[in-house]
């Protein structure tokens, strides 16, 4: 992967984990740390089920952080098959 992918993939991640644990916050009223939890096993697809959007707002949220994530993990997936094939 190469140096300037893996920083726009981690800003993205970043980005995607930040947006999600403050519209968590906002929405939801969340601590801090639950909403970092249910963004986590959004992204990583774990859904524990023992925390959960209650508003129309948060599962909103939590449906884009879904297919966000997954195409994210596309994307640096992809990358790396690239950089394996060409390297």
């Amino acid at each position: 992967m190469s140096r300037r992918s893996l920083v726009i993939a981690s800003l993205i991640l970043l980005v995607l984990v930040g947006g999600s644990v403050f519209a968590f916050i906002r929405f939801e009223g969340m601590s801090f740390l639950n909403a970092l939890w249910l963004a986590v096993a959004s992204i990583t697809s774990v859904g524990f089920g023992d925390l959960v959007p209650h508003t129309k707002a948060g599962k909103i949220v939590d449906m884009v952080l879904m297919v966000a994530g997954l195409g994210l993990f596309t994307y640096v997936l992809g990358t790396l098959v690239v950089d394996l094939v060409e390297g």
